[in-house]
C-alpha cells in the first residue's frame, strides 16, 4: 500500500491481503450477490426472511471451518447491508455494515462500509472505509493510470 501524502509504502503478503477480497473488488466485479464466498469455496446452507430483509447463511470450506462456523449475509431489495462472521463457537466476531449505494448502469458499489471486528471481549477495532467523487470509464482521471511509487518512499515494517 502507497501513501501518496506522506510517501510512505507498506509491503505484506498475505492471502488475508489479496485485492480479490477487497470490497471495491468484489463490487466491481460484480459478486456482491455472494460478496465472493462462493468463489472462496463458502456453500449456502441457509436462506430465510424476516420483515423485508432476506437472511442468507454461508458455510465456509474445510480450510476456514476450524475458525470460522459461518458468514450471515442480510440483504435488503437484494443488495447486501450486512454480512456477520461467526467464529467456530458460534460468536460473531466481525460485522460489515454496507450502505449509501452508489448504482448506474455499469456500476453498484456501496459508498460506505464499516467494519467492525471485536478482537477481544472488551475491545474492537472499527474500520470505515468511504467513496466519494466516483468516476467510471471517460470521467475517470487517467493520469493515475501509470503511476509509479516513487523509489525514495520509506518503507514502513
Amino acid at each position: 500500500m502507497y501513501f501518496p501524502s506522506d510517501n510512505k509504502l507498506i509491503l505484506k503478503q498475505n492471502s488475508y491481503l489479496a485485492t480479490s477480497k477487497e470490497e471495491l473488488y468484489i463490487y466491481l466485479n460484480n459478486m456482491y450477490d455472494d460478496l465472493g464466498l462462493r468463489s472462496e469455496g463458502f456453500i449456502m446452507s441457509s436462506t430465510r426472511y424476516e420483515g423485508e430483509y432476506m437472511i442468507i447463511d454461508w458455510t465456509p470450506p474445510a480450510a476456514h471451518s476450524a475458525k470460522m462456523k459461518k458468514i450471515e449475509i442480510v440483504y435488503e431489495n437484494m443488495m447486501p447491508i450486512y454480512a456477520g462472521v461467526y467464529n467456530s463457537k458460534d460468536e460473531i466476531y466481525k460485522k460489515t455494515y454496507y450502505s449509501d449505494y452508489h448504482v448506474d448502469s455499469s456500476l453498484i458499489i456501496p459508498k460506505r462500509v464499516t467494519d467492525i471486528t471485536y478482537s477481544s471481549k472488551t475491545d474492537s477495532i472499527v474500520r470505515r472505509v468511504i467513496y466519494s467523487n466516483i468516476k467510471i470509464n471517460s470521467q475517470a482521471d487517467s493520469s493515475l493510470e501509470n503511476l509509479k511509487i516513487p523509489e525514495n518512499a520509506k518503507l514502513i515494517k
